[in-house]
């Protein structure tokens, strides 16, 4: 893991807010619900479904999605360390099996209280499969304050995947959400998203449905283990692999109407989006 190295002190002028007020107002999202899976909290707002942790220094690591444009994105939030919006950081992070660097974008979060900065994360497979492998165990992340010096953070992840997932599952999840008290809106409701996989028990699209709107790593939880027959992919291109996980033999699909998957038929067992 990272060394430990001085922080200077002109960083931690400043604190950030309590976490449920900072999620209460991230992206002027108002929380409508909370739940907390081992060491990761998800937080549903009207417009933010947002996972996050915090270790003891207050600083945060989290997985939000905005509901009107499905956008997600990783964010390291290191207590007391200021960035300059729009400028680019990199982190150096150590966990799941490895060591990497990581490039960021200082992005701009409204809270309730005066401005605050995050480090975005560039999203990619390579940053996912990173996470992944880092769950239920530790991840560390380093950033340099200016100087020879880096601010060092580590954080659980714990519950990192089923948060994840229910990130994934909740950002289009409208019809749950209570509208705000005493709100009134006259505007129809938004006709319901079809989801991004749609995977059938048996061929030609026979048979149990299950839809999929995020990365699956154990279809058992579901009900749908060894199942799949046929699938149909709305959006995005898809791995689905034998085994929980995303392990064993693996095919990938893209765009399209798949009858039947030859070969793998009543085999796969996870499922996650490639992009």
């Amino acid at each position: 893991m990272f060394s430990k190295h001085k922080i200077s002190p002109e960083y931690r002028s400043q604190r950030p807010i309590c976490l449920l007020a900072a999620l209460t107002m991230l992206f002027a999202a108002s929380v409508a619900s909370a739940q907390r899976y081992s060491d990761w909290d998800v937080e549903r707002g009207r417009e933010l479904v947002v996972a996050v942790v915090t270790n003891s220094a207050d600083s945060q690591f989290g997985y939000a999605c905005r509901r009107d444009n499905n956008e997600c994105q990783f964010f390291f939030m290191p207590d007391g360390l200021k960035c300059n919006e729009g400028s680019r950081y990199a982190l150096l992070m150590n966990g799941g099996r490895e060591s990497t660097s990581r490039s960021t974008t200082c992005r701009r979060l409204s809270w309730a209280e005066g401005q605050q900065f995050a480090n975005v994360l560039d999203d990619t497979e390579g940053l996912r499969k990173q996470l992944f492998n880092a769950d239920e165990t530790t991840i560390g992340i380093a950033r340099g304050t200016g100087g020879d010096n880096f601010s060092i953070a580590k954080f659980s992840m714990r519950g990192f995947r089923t948060a994840y997932e229910k990130v994934n599952r909740h950002r289009e999840d409208r019809d749950r959400y209570e509208p705000r008290e005493n709100s009134v809106d006259s505007r129809p409701a938004p006709p319901p998203r079809s989801p991004d996989v749609e995977l059938y028990e048996h061929d030609d699209f026979q048979g149990r449905r299950f839809d999929v709107r995020g990365d699956l790593v154990d279809l058992q939880e579901h009900n749908f283990n060894d199942m799949v027959s046929s699938l149909i992919v709305n959006r995005g291109r898809w791995e689905l692999c034998a085994d929980a996980r995303y392990r064993g033999n693996c095919k990938s699909f893209g765009p399209g109407r798949y009858p039947n998957v030859r070969d793998y038929n009543d085999e796969f067992s996870s499922i996650r989006r490639l992009n």
